[in-house]
């Protein structure tokens, strides 16, 4: 057990943690029906956390990373950070479907 997980581990016994949701896409499209939604997919030779997530798109900003991504927050029920390309001409507002891994960050109460 390295030291980060020590740390964790005597602290989550009496502390909230702040949890970042992350969409690592497999694909993503534009949806015409306004749906919320999140929905586990069941184990896959690429993944065992594969999700479906549809939902609206309430935070957009430039990925600080990749210069031809965008950096989202979909609202999907829960709020999930993902990236999509810039290329696909989607905005604040717009309704979208999403796969792929969904992974869970402990951050300091700021979204990164």
């Amino acid at each position: 057990m390295n030291e980060e997980a020590k740390k964790f581990k005597r602290k989550s016994k009496s502390n909230i943690f702040h949890v970042k949701l992350c969409l690592v896409d497999f694909s993503i499209k534009r949806l015409d029906n306004k749906v919320r939604k999140i929905k586990y997919v069941k184990n896959t030779p690429l993944s065992t956390n594969r999700y479906v997530i549809a939902g609206d798109i309430v935070d957009i900003k430039q990925h600080p990373r990749y210069e031809d991504s965008l950096q989202v927050v979909v609202n999907c029920g829960l709020f999930v950070q993902t990236r999509i390309y810039k290329r696909e001409r989607l905005k604040h507002g717009d309704f979208i479907k999403a796969e792929g891994r969904l992974d869970a960050y402990i951050t300091d109460g700021e979204v990164h």
